[in-house]
């Protein structure tokens, strides 16, 4: 908070440069980090409250956050939400499902490149051109890390992990030389009247 505020301030009275912008990106990842720790910290011991949100919103609010995160890195989020899927779901848990699959796909994408999102009903999923998962089951286990050049810390896919065993959210994982790497997330249908 105190980093951010001097950053503000900086900007109030210089304007906004490379150095600002660098500041800010680094602020937001620092800060993904501490929402993923602090959700495995507390994520057996706080009961989230569940809601009934609107999917694409909240994915429009995530993927603004991380834009800078992406152009600080040489690389695009493009989108395609075509979907007002309501889903019941905590805020935190939801966040903590996008943001991880956001800050991954930019992590390992190349640089130049897109990372198409998109939404369409109750699927969600994240495409990036990058480096290919070779072990597509490991991958979502505490701590395990197929590329340690990277920074990280192998949480993010197994936080995703728990979230959708918790909600029966279904993941796919795609990855491979020609088509890059996707995550789809399968969304429980809607409850039919």
């Amino acid at each position: 908070s105190i980093i951010t505020l001097n950053n503000e301030l900086r900007q109030l009275e210089q304007g906004t440069d490379t150095y600002s912008e660098e500041i800010d990106n680094a602020l937001k990842v620092l800060h993904n980090s501490y929402r993923s720790m602090s959700f495995i910290m507390t994520k057996d011991k706080l009961g989230y409250e569940i809601e009934t949100l609107n999917l694409s919103q909240i994915v429009k609010q995530r993927i603004e956050y991380f834009q800078t995160i992406a152009h600080m890195n040489d690389k695009k989020i493009i989108f395609d939400i075509n979907s007002h899927y309501m889903v019941d779901i905590s805020l935190i848990e939801l966040t903590r499902l996008i943001d991880n699959s956001l800050y991954n796909a930019i992590k390992y994408s190349a640089v130049g490149s897109q990372i198409k999102v998109v939404l369409a009903h109750n699927i969600l999923s994240f495409h990036n051109e990058g480096e290919v998962i070779e072990n597509k089951e490991k991958v979502f286990h505490k701590y395990f890390r197929e590329n340690n050049t990277v920074g990280g810390y192998g949480l993010g896919l197994s936080i995703i992990k728990d979230i959708a065993e918790k909600y029966h959210i279904d993941i796919q994982l795609v990855s491979d030389i020609d088509n890059g790497t996707t995550f789809t997330y399968s969304f429980k249908e809607e409850k039919k009247l």
